[in-house]
């Protein structure tokens, strides 16, 4: 997944080897007529936990995802990213250091999240857990509601879940 930073200068591209958001420097992108392959242009990256061949946090689920999907907050500062195999949110303030720092990490609340958005008045991250909640071999697909508010005394808690079952 790749969107745009909020300076407008630089690209935010999720990476799964190794587990990263790399800054890309827009300026080091020629526009022209020629189909060039560029490298190595990222001009620094933000951290996420890294996913090795033996770990799968919760129930094995066999799938070595990493990082899932990135959701930029309308208050253009933290940016979200699902975990997938650690089964935690990412949340970086993009506004602290050169490209931004991680600011929390919190548990899914379930197994494997991946997809996510805000709530309408963006108080709440809404986090759909693709395995969810396992018991006796059955999975049940999970949407944890968390708290995301940062004037709340409860900000990056989990609400509520809704369970599939």
């Amino acid at each position: 997944q790749i969107i745009p930073h909020p300076d407008g200068q630089h690209l935010l591209a999720l990476s799964n080897s190794p587990e990263a958001i790399f800054i890309v420097d827009m300026e080091e992108v020629l526009d022209n007529e020629y189909v060039e392959n560029t490298r190595d242009i990222q001009t620094g990256y933000l951290s996420l936990p890294a996913v090795t061949s033996s770990q799968d946090e919760g129930e094995r689920t066999r799938a070595m995802i990493g990082s899932g999907k990135m959701l930029l907050h309308p208050d253009q500062n933290r940016l979200f990213v699902s975990n997938f195999n650690t089964n935690s949110i990412s949340i970086f303030d993009l506004s602290l250091g050169t490209y931004g720092r991680e600011i929390a990490e919190i548990q899914s609340g379930g197994e494997n999240p991946y997809a996510m958005t805000f709530s309408p008045d963006s108080n709440e991250l809404i986090v759909s857990n693709f395995t969810g909640d396992i018991n006796d071999s059955q999975a049940n697909t999970t949407i944890s509601i968390f708290d995301i508010n940062p004037d709340s005394e409860t900000v990056y808690t989990l609400l509520t879940q809704v369970v599939n079952k």
